[in-house]
């Protein structure tokens, strides 16, 4: 019960939310923040993100499949460029993904939180491995679970 809490998290709007967030947790990420704000130099609100490592200026976005339609697809772009000139890494997760592919999706975090100055991420192949939802797409330089907490 004490796990169920700690993973416990009231921002998600969506299930598929909670199952991005849950897979890069149970992957030994420390929990990102939840429906982040980001904001402008000048105070002006830019975005309110899925889920973002603030100290490592790292978003990771869940997009359904309503983000496939024409006019959100276009606002979707223009968002995405919105942050990334703010500096920050933005990491777009589909269910297809989560599924199908979360190796995949762990590494393409572990690169995104490097890149924005963790040091403790290490890469190399995990021994007792990934028990994710799938084991179909394994990569070999997936970041061993037992090195991926973020320290600040």
């Amino acid at each position: 019960m004490r796990r169920v809490v700690e993973l416990a998290d009231g921002g998600a709007e969506s299930p598929w939310e909670t199952r991005t967030r849950l897979l890069v947790v149970r992957a030994g990420f420390e929990k990102p923040e939840t429906q982040v704000l980001l904001v402008d130099g000048d105070g002006r609100l830019v975005a309110q993100v899925d889920m973002a490592w603030p100290t490592y200026r790292v978003v990771l976005e869940y997009d359904g499949d309503h983000h496939r339609e024409r006019d959100r697809y276009a606002r979707d772009i223009r968002r995405t460029n919105s942050i990334r000139r703010l500096g920050w890494d933005v990491v777009v997760a589909t269910k297809e993904m989560v599924l199908r592919h979360p190796d995949e999706l762990i590494e393409r975090v572990a690169s995104a939180l490097r890149a924005g100055g963790a040091r403790d991420l290490l890469a190399g192949t995990v021994a007792g491995g990934y028990s994710g939802p799938s084991r179909r797409s394994r990569s070999p330089t997936m970041p061993s679970p037992s090195r991926l907490r973020c320290s600040r």
